[in-house]
């Protein structure tokens, strides 16, 4: 199954997932959760890392009134 991606092209997916199955046997909602997964995944590799700083308290330090 060949997959679009957005900023990577067309990447050739296997809808293989048991011996003996190929993708005349396989389900269609099979085929699009993969599809929907590579695509996700690709998206995220071009995501910033988020940052862990943070100006809220962590609740780490004791608070005294």
């Amino acid at each position: 199954m060949d997959v679009s991606i957005r900023g990577a092209g067309t990447v050739n997916v296997p809808t293989n997932t048991k011996k003996g199955k190929n993708r005349h046997n396989a389900q269609p909602w099979e085929q699009s959760l993969l599809a929907i997964a590579v695509s996700q995944s690709a998206i995220t590799l071009t995501d910033l890392p988020l940052s862990r700083a943070s100006f809220a308290p962590t609740g780490f330090a004791p608070f005294d009134p």
